[in-house]
């Protein structure tokens, strides 16, 4: 019976730490911009028409153990007191995620690019969410 209570504890104990894992949020505005209609979302000033935006990007990149996402990533874990090896991007890595997605969709520059952290309600750090919008300057 003790085997099995320790088993269990070690299972909660081990599923409690969340796994490295990565999510796109893309707004994709390419085929109205092809027809003629542009979008311009919230923050992008229209003083001058040297460019259109294409699409609004949103990552964001959570902090974690070994995962799927964490292996495809090429990033090396650190040793982290608390949990062990955890996976941590790093501000080029996130920066080249969001050029490469904003290139995807034909854009070849980012206007109000924005890195965050995303944190507990007590400041534990979660990871980093991403955001600009991918414009084709003319």
């Amino acid at each position: 019976m003790k085997k099995v209570l320790y088993a269990i504890g070690f299972f909660v104990l081990c599923s409690c730490t969340p796994k490295y894992s990565e999510h796109v949020y893309v707004s994709d505005f390419t085929k109205y911009v092809k027809s003629g209609f542009e979008i311009y979302p919230v923050g992008t000033e229209i003083k001058e028409r040297a460019y259109y935006p294409v699409a609004d990007i949103k990552m964001n990149f959570y902090i974690g153990k070994e995962s799927s996402d964490a292996l495809k990533s090429g990033l090396k874990p650190v040793k982290d007191e608390q949990f062990g090896y955890i996976y941590t991007p790093t501000g080029e890595y996130i920066t080249d995620k969001v050029a490469n997605e904003a290139k995807k969709h034909d854009a070849n520059a980012i206007m109000n690019y924005k890195v965050d952290k995303i944190q507990t309600s007590k400041g534990a750090l979660l990871g980093y969410s991403a955001t600009g919008v991918a414009v084709k300057i003319k």
